[in-house]
């Protein structure tokens, strides 16, 4: 289960020669247009660009419609040389770890494609939202910036990594990354063929949120995603390769805070949520996981159970984690109805 609906093609037979060459001149018709999106001069061209991608479409070629997720850490130039390292090292540490924890909704693992910017393909935008906010979570208080493009994978190497693929899903990323880096609003923008800024929006409520808390309080919601890690489908094998990631994370996250974790990780291991699975009722109780942490984590936190609770309640922590489920489920909801790519 994920949180779009999996479409199938009513026609599955190949398709004909001639509709295979006129399908093809029209992909790079498409590509091409998609790659020049901000030199459209007037509506005649948007329309022509439009029109171009729904007969992609319906041709009924290998389109096969996915989310580019591009990551950028902010100001990483201005850090000091040693921080860039530790940061460099926690990136590195943080993909590892979430690569195993979204295995079923990876295409192409995130990896780094130049310097400090990280690149991958998902199935869907809600896994790569949810992606990109678990990464930014476990990165604070190093800011992030991220943008997602949906639309087509036509430039499909098998075994290759993300950096050597392209498609429509691709260039769109690069005009989102490029509009949040632009943007005194919003570190993170979805971009598509068929522009819906609600999306960006929704999206970024949970991320400032989240943006807005002290450094204990981001400290704690870390300790909890690491938990309770919301993953858009989490099944063991995801959470047995997240685990095996987890030593090293763990390493780095000690490294940047400059103390260690106090936590016994082998006596209570991380234990995803699937946020697919989760409907209205299930997030409406999702709070209820967090019942009782505060009393569990006095004796190694250095904090009394009524600190923690303070912390959890001013950082917004169960407001965060509803917050960034229901966006997750509104942006796989637009993409069924077909209103992404």
């Amino acid at each position: 289960m994920s949180f779009r609906h999996k479409v199938q093609p009513l026609d599955a037979g190949a398709p004909s020669p001639i509709a295979q060459t006129v399908g093809h001149l029209i992909y790079s018709r498409a590509i091409l247009i998609a790659k020049k999106k901000r030199a459209i001069r007037n509506s005649a061209e948007k329309a022509c660009y439009y029109e171009d991608v729904l007969n992609c479409e319906l041709f009924g070629m290998a389109m096969q419609q996915c989310a580019a997720l591009m990551v950028d850490v902010r100001d990483s130039r201005k850090m000091k040389d040693e921080k860039r390292v530790d940061a460099q090292r926690l990136l590195a540490a943080s993909i590892a770890y979430l690569n195993g924890l979204f295995r079923r909704d990876l295409l192409c693992d995130v990896v780094f494609s130049a310097g400090d910017e990280v690149q991958g393909l998902f199935a869907d935008a809600a896994a790569a939202f949810l992606y990109f906010r678990q990464l930014s979570l476990l990165m604070a208080p190093v800011e992030l910036r991220g943008g997602v493009g949906m639309g087509g994978w036509e430039m499909k190497i098998e075994g290759a990594p993300s950096t050597v693929q392209d498609g429509t899903a691709y260039h769109h990323a690069r005009d989102a990354i490029a509009t949040s880096k632009k943007s005194r609003l919003y570190g993170f923008t979805i971009s598509s063929s068929t522009p819906m800024p609600e999306q960006t929006v929704i999206a970024n409520y949970p991320l400032l949120l989240a943006s807005a808390r002290t450094a204990r309080q981001a400290e704690l919601a870390r300790h909890v995603e690491l938990l309770f890690p919301l993953a858009a489908q989490a099944d063991a094998l995801a959470c047995t390769e997240a685990r095996g990631a987890l030593e090293v994370l763990l390493a780095a996250l000690e490294r940047m805070d400059g103390r260690a974790i106090l936590h016994n990780w082998k006596a209570e291991p991380p234990c995803p949520v699937d946020a697919a699975k989760l409907n209205s009722a299930g997030m409406v109780e999702l709070p209820s996981q967090l019942s009782g942490l505060s009393y569990r984590m006095e004796t190694y936190a250095g904090r009394t159970r009524q600190s923690l609770d303070r912390l959890l309640d001013g950082g917004m922590v169960n407001q965060e984690r509803v917050a960034a489920v229901m966006a997750a489920r509104f942006l796989g909801e637009k993409e069924a109805g077909g209103e992404l790519g």
